[in-house]
C-alpha cells in the first residue's frame, strides 16, 4: 500500500511539472479550442495539487493549489482582452 502512494505521489508530481510547462506554451494551443485548452490546463493543475495532497498532506502544496488558481489572467491569442480564470 505505502509504495503505490509512493508511486501515485510522484505520478501527481510529474503532473504538475507538466502542466506547468503547459501553461508556459500556452501560446502554442490551437485558436478553436484555446478557452477549453486553458481551462482544462488549470483544472487538471488544481486537480494534481489536490490529489498529491490528500496522499502527502503537506500544507504548502494547498497553498500552492490555492494561491495559483482564479486570480492568474491570460491573455487570447488574437484579443487585446484578458480573461479571468
Amino acid at each position: 500500500m505505502q509504495k503505490d502512494k509512493e508511486a501515485a505521489a510522484q505520478n501527481f508530481a510529474k503532473a504538475i511539472q507538466n502542466l506547468q510547462i503547459a501553461k508556459q506554451n500556452a501560446r502554442f494551443f490551437p485558436n478553436v479550442h484555446y478557452d477549453e485548452a486553458v481551462h482544462d490546463t488549470y483544472y487538471y493543475t488544481a486537480l494534481s495539487y489536490h490529489k498529491l495532497y490528500l496522499i502527502t498532506r503537506k500544507n504548502n502544496l494547498l497553498s500552492n493549489a490555492t494561491s495559483r488558481g482564479g486570480s492568474t489572467l491570460i491573455s487570447s491569442p488574437g484579443s487585446s482582452r484578458k480573461r479571468q480564470l
